[in-house]
């Protein structure tokens, strides 16, 4: 190779060397097109939904061909599946159960009280017997289970689109996170998670690429749920690689969920419950005075 040749490998190499840059740099982009364009299906006008990750709903013959937006975002990872998604309001309800048959969900996660109808409108009953029925879909109460400090209510879920099917549904309510300022003891939010991980065994939600996802939701999908999903994650991490790796999973999921742990009060929740979960599991002496320590640092 001449001269003039190590030249033209340099140019070439140095040009597509920039161009990987430059597609590391947009790759860190995020977009809200789709969250500024459907405001009326927003709860809030500061809780940003990232087109990256967001779940798009597929259009029937009922929908309108643009009707395809939903504010939730869909998280995958080696430590679990789960969807983070504002509660319905009255007028993204069909939305809301659109994407459960979309997504197959077999699980729910609800992190509020459900005693204020302005904060999630009803996507089921609490009553056995009792039924919702909206536009092509049924959602029936068939059993609840309360075991402090959850209940659980199993549904079922029809769409006339897809006659002689019907799928079952779990949903775990936690109502005790009512204020996001006063947040439960970390030993009775890891038993929630232990909960839900015991529902997604029941509900046998597959493996590999067949996993269905955990739909998770407080009201904004953001704090309760940010910190349900993080610890629910670190914790699997924890469990099968014996380590943790606290501010790059935060920092991820920031990435495709906007205001996930924002606040001090979900990490230090978060925090607490890890260690907590880590003394049980018998990887740290949860009798020493380190993590008494640690315990007491994580709770200020």
């Amino acid at each position: 190779m001449n001269f003039k040749q190590c030249g033209q490998f340099r140019l070439l190499s140095g040009r597509a060397q920039m161009i990987a840059d430059h597609d590391r740099l947009r790759q860190d982009e995020r977009h809200v097109f789709h969250f500024m364009k459907n405001p009326m299906k927003n709860r809030f006008t500061n809780i940003l939904l990232f087109s990256e990750g967001a779940v798009v709903l597929e259009v029937s013959k009922h929908d309108k061909p643009a009707d395809t937006y939903i504010h939730a975002t869909k998280i995958k990872s080696k430590f679990g599946n789960y969807v983070l998604a504002q509660s319905p309001k009255p007028e993204t309800l069909i939305d809301w159960f659109r994407m459960i048959w979309q997504l197959k969900i077999k699980v729910i996660v609800c992190l509020i009280p459900l005693d204020n109808k302005d904060d999630c409108a009803k996507y089921f009953e609490r009553k056995v017997g009792k039924k919702i029925k909206l536009k092509r879909f049924t959602v029936r109460t068939f059993a609840i289970r309360t075991d402090e400090p959850t209940t659980t209510y199993e549904l079922s879920i029809t769409n006339s689109d897809a006659k002689h099917e019907e799928r079952i549904l779990y949903v775990l309510r936690y109502p005790n996170w009512k204020e996001i300022f006063r947040p439960p003891d970390p030993r009775e939010f890891l038993a929630v998670l232990k909960s839900a991980w015991a529902l997604e065994q029941t509900a046998g939600q597959g493996s590999g690429d067949a996993v269905s996802p955990t739909l998770v939701h407080g009201i904004s999908g953001t704090r309760r749920t940010g910190a349900f999903v993080l610890t629910s994650m670190l914790c699997r991490q924890m469990r099968e690689k014996k380590q943790l790796s606290v501010v790059t999973a935060c920092s991820t999921i920031r990435k495709y969920r906007y205001g996930v742990m924002r606040n001090r009060v979900c990490y230090t929740v978060m925090l607490e419950a890890l260690l907590r979960f880590a003394a049980d599991q018998g990887y740290v002496n949860g009798r020493s005075s380190a993590f008494v320590r640690a315990i007491e640092v994580s709770s200020v």
